[in-house]
């Protein structure tokens, strides 16, 4: 059994009052304290920033299509600076000191994305993955291509 707290009776009251003027609904009351008090809703930082503007844009655009696959985010792999989705299709590494961009890698090799990859240079990465860098907003839709894609070739072969 969780945590317990006990209100008063004004204070239920206000809080009942409150969630019932704001046009929630809830099964239960315990519902209504969790959302009001935001219990059980952890604050995770589940995917990249940056502070440069840039390449903030970049890792908006690619949020979306990684959470498709990727419903709990990435996680940050300090060692290597590389964000990792679960499943490992995608890597993303902010490189937003000096080259202000994002290099990516995905699963599969090079040639696999050729009539995809529009103006991204893929080259091979470690084995059975590929690597590319964003630094324009022309890149970003091949990207999400290439993402897409490194996610239906994983799949496809059963490593998902």
């Amino acid at each position: 059994m969780g945590k317990q707290v006990t209100l008063d009776d004004d204070v239920f009251m206000e809080i009942a009052d409150r969630a019932f003027e704001s046009g929630m609904v809830f099964g239960s009351i315990n519902d209504v304290l969790r959302e009001i008090l935001n219990m059980g809703k952890k604050e995770v930082n589940n995917y990249p920033s940056s502070k440069v503007e840039q390449v903030q844009y970049f890792l908006n655009a690619l949020k979306s299509p990684i959470f498709k696959f990727s419903k709990n985010g990435m996680k940050y792999h300090g060692r290597s600076r590389r964000w990792v989705a679960d499943p490992n299709v995608v890597t993303i590494t902010v490189q937003d000191a000096r080259t202000k961009n994002l290099r990516i890698t995905v699963y599969g090799k090079p040639d696999e994305f050729k009539s995809i990859k529009g103006s991204l240079k893929i080259e091979d990465d470690m084995s059975g993955y590929s690597r590319f860098l964003i630094d324009s907003t022309e890149q970003l839709i091949p990207a999400v291509n290439v993402i897409k894609h490194s996610y239906e070739l994983k799949k496809e072969r059963g490593r998902i």
